[in-house]
């Protein structure tokens, strides 16, 4: 390493949590496009139309949503 080098100038253990948060939002950004397909296929579903009249929440968008089962 250099004695310039600006990383260091904050020592290891700085650095080495700058480059794991920088992992975790690559791991959770790709995460979130693996899961995009999935969740557009839920909201599809007409199950919580029936159910849950004036509801806006985030159920539309979970596997309950596919309306398999009814009370």
């Amino acid at each position: 390493m250099l004695a310039g080098d600006p990383l260091m100038q904050y020592g290891y253990g700085i650095v080495a949590y700058r480059n794991t948060l920088f992992t975790l939002v690559l791991a959770f950004a790709l995460f979130t496009l693996l899961a995009t397909p999935s969740i557009i296929f839920y909201s599809r579903g007409t199950a919580y139309d029936i159910s849950f009249t004036n509801q806006t929440g985030y159920e539309v968008y979970s596997i309950g949503n596919l309306g398999y089962s009814s009370v």
